[in-house]
C-alpha cells in the first residue's frame, strides 16, 4: 500500500533509484565500503526500522555491524554507531531514500512477523547499486551497465 501512495505522490521508481544514488554517492569511500560490506551481515535486510529479532537491521545498522564487529540492537548503540562508522550526516537522506526505494521498486515484502524486508532480489539489487556507486566514486564516475533483476 505504502508503495502506491508514493506512486500517487508521483515518486516513480527512476526517481526513488536516482535519490537513493545520489545518498550514496556522497557518502565517502570508507562508509560506503562499510555500508557495502555491512549488507552481507543480517540474515534480511530491515525496511522501515532499524533492528528486528532474528538478525534483521537495515543498512545503516548492518554498516554499524560491520564496523564494529557486533550487532547493534539499542537505539543508543546504532546512533551512535552510524555517526562513528562516518554516515552520520547521510543517515536521514539515506533512511528516507532506502525505504522509498524498497517500496517503490516492489522490493518490500513482510516477514513472518509482518516486519518490512528486502526480497532476495531486492537485496542483491541494493549490494549491486551501493557497489556501483562505490566503484563509480573510486573510478571519478566511470560506471558498468546494470545486471539483469
Amino acid at each position: 500500500m505504502w508503495g502506491r501512495v508514493l506512486e500517487r505522490a508521483g515518486v516513480s521508481a527512476e526517481v526513488a533509484e536516482a535519490n537513493l544514488r545520489a545518498v550514496v554517492r556522497d557518502i565517502d569511500l570508507v562508509a560506503g565500503t562499510l555500508l557495502l560490506h555491512g549488507l552481507l551481515r543480517p540474515t534480511k535486510i530491515l525496511v522501515d526500522g532499524y533492528t528486528a529479532s532474528a538478525h534483521r537491521c537495515c543498512p545503516l545498522t548492518a554498516a554499524v555491524w560491520q564496523a564494529t564487529g557486533r550487532e547493534a540492537t539499542h537505539w543508543e548503540d546504532i546512533q551512535a554507531g552510524i555517526v562513528a562508522a562516518g554516515l552520520g550526516g547521510h543517515h536521514h537522506r539515506f533512511y528516507q531514500a532506502f525505504d522509498t526505494w524498497a517500496r517503490v521498486e516492489g522490493f518490500s515484502q513482510a516477514d513472518r512477523d509482518g516486519a518490512l524486508v528486502l526480497s532476495g532480489v531486492g537485496r542483491s539489487r541494493l549490494v549491486w547499486l551501493v557497489e556501483q556507486e562505490i566503484v563509480s566514486a573510486r573510478d571519478g564516475g566511470a560506471r558498468r551497465p546494470p545486471m539483469a533483476a
